[in-house]
């Protein structure tokens, strides 16, 4: 089985002029910009349109295909970008979109984002804690205590956004 690797292989050598031109003719330029700036999707590209195809998943076999029949080729080559242009523009983003993230979030302070895995921690251990004491017929924290207390943690951690929402519309300003 060909992986999106092996592909990339194939599209940086000469095949990759043609298939870039096949692409253009079609009138699909963003997956010719795809697979011209080799990027990590233009395996996908050339798996899908070899699909539709009926083709061995290789740059050859698309090419050979286009020679064989390029109204064919050129009509699927238009559908496979018409049918979904912001996923082919999205999967070429997608590694900008992941490093804007990691940088945000490398951004904020520490205690910013940390208290949600350690009430996470704390909580489950207090929770295993309390079983292991029944078990053991020890005695345990106030059962109503620990629900309280993850029962105000889940309205933090999963509502938070809700109240701000919420908030912010009773008091006219913004929830964002």
């Amino acid at each position: 089985m060909t992986t999106p690797t092996d592909l990339l292989a194939g599209l940086g050598g000469a095949l990759g002029g043609p298939l870039v031109s096949i692409f253009i003719k079609a009138g699909a330029p963003i997956l010719a910009d795809l697979v011209k700036g080799q990027s990590p999707v233009a395996g996908k590209i050339v798996e899908t349109i070899a699909e539709q195809l009926g083709v061995p998943a290789t740059p050859e076999a698309i090419v050979a295909a286009h020679m064989g029949g390029p109204e064919t080729t050129e009509a699927v080559i238009r559908k496979v970008e018409a049918d979904s242009p912001e996923y082919w523009a999205y999967l070429a983003n997608a590694d900008k979109i992941r490093a804007g993230i990691f940088a945000q979030e490398a951004a904020e302070p520490w205690f910013a984002w940390a208290w949600r895995p350690f009430w996470m921690w704390m909580l489950a251990g207090l929770w295993v804690l309390t079983a292991l004491c029944i078990m053991l017929r020890l005695p345990t924290i106030d059962l109503a205590t620990l629900l309280g207390l993850t029962g105000i943690f889940a309205g933090l951690y999963m509502g938070g956004h809700a109240a701000q929402d919420i908030f912010g519309k009773v008091w006219g300003k913004s929830g964002e």
